[in-house]
């Protein structure tokens, strides 16, 4: 098993993360953080360059400038490389991207910050946003993590109460015994 290989000095190819299985490219175009996942045991792109997901303040679109991009390895192995941008208005944007060594997937996720003086309200957020290159397969998932239901993709409401405790859903391609990390995709409130 190899290592995590991280290339923060390619502002004009993108910034690169991954390990022998593979490679996720990140870069800025006209104001959108884009990403690019490719496998690199079958040498094909099997996440097309896709903008991560995008957020509006005010109703306002909000865009990526020129990020910092740094890394930093983890006390399990793994590292993650963060791109931080922050407007001129004062939101600040964070999208960190995780790797582990012989792990063939990338985890993500993002984090808004109110730097302003004065409070700010989220219009518009995606989860998830990503292209799919025609006949191809993204998540193999068949389990979740609470107690195993058998309509697995069948909707699933939860009551949302103000002051009550947060509401996280969770999907996994591993069995829920393993204890390493996991292909999986997650939402929290």
């Amino acid at each position: 098993m190899t290592s995590v290989q991280v290339d923060l000095n390619s502002e004009t190819e993108g910034w690169r993360i991954g390990n022998e299985l593979i490679e996720c490219r990140v870069r800025v175009v006209a104001g959108e953080l884009v990403r690019q996942v490719t496998d690199l045991t079958r040498d094909r792109v099997v996440i097309p360059a896709s903008n991560t997901p995008h957020l509006e303040v005010d109703l306002d679109r909000v865009l990526w400038g020129q990020p910092s991009v740094t890394a930093e390895e983890q006390p399990d192995g793994s590292t993650v490389m963060q791109c931080e941008t922050e407007t001129d208005d004062g939101i600040r944007l964070t999208r960190s991207f995780q790797v582990w060594p012989g792990f063939p997937f990338v985890r993500t996720w993002g984090v808004v910050e109110n730097r302003r003086g004065e409070p700010f309200t989220v219009t518009a957020a995606e989860i998830l946003n990503l292209t799919m290159p025609p006949r191809q397969n993204l998540f193999h998932v068949n389990q979740f993590s609470w107690v195993y239901r058998r309509d697995f993709f069948n909707q699933y409401d939860v009551p949302l109460t103000e002051g009550r405790a947060a509401t996280e859903i969770r999907m996994g391609s591993f069995p829920s015994s393993y204890s390493g990390p996991s292909s999986c995709a997650w939402f929290a409130l």
